[in-house]
């Protein structure tokens, strides 16, 4: 997989193979954007909550990393219902984060007020998911070992 080191404004692609073709085609995930309706509290929740760091502004919005993970969180957008979980089991595009530690981080997630959308899945013993919803209804899955 391939990611794109964020410095200010300017996007280079890691570890990127070179077209080689003359049609012109992405050649890797530039950044995530997730869209909210408010800067602050979606800021509050991937930095507090999930441990992101802010890496850069990038006005309207903020860049923001974790590991390898690139997200920018661009405010103004109307947020979804994040108690309808019908309407968020319909996204059709999820962040999926890795967890070593699934349950506990549901468990502390749970206890900030974090919505947990529908019940957590997987086997119990090697795999677990669990469904948050972000203050503007977006869908994060967390996904690893239990």
């Amino acid at each position: 997989m391939s990611w794109l080191r964020i410095d200010a404004y300017h996007h280079e692609p890691l570890n990127s193979k070179a077209n080689t073709s003359d049609k012109p085609k992405p050649s890797g995930l530039a950044v995530i954007a997730v869209y909210v309706d408010e800067l602050e509290p979606a800021l509050a929740f991937y930095r507090d909550q999930l441990g992101f760091e802010v890496t850069g502004e990038m006005p309207p919005g903020k860049l923001l990393g974790l590991g390898d993970l690139k997200l920018y969180l661009e405010p103004g957008r109307a947020p979804r219902d994040s108690k309808d979980v019908s309407n968020l089991a319909r996204a059709e595009v999820a962040m999926v984060l890795f967890c070593g530690q699934v349950l506990a981080l549901r468990d502390a997630l749970e206890q900030a007020g974090v919505p947990i959308v529908g019940p957590t899945q997987g086997n119990g013993e090697s795999f677990a998911m669990i469904r948050v919803a972000d203050p503007a209804g977006n869908l994060v899955e967390i996904a690893g070992q239990p």
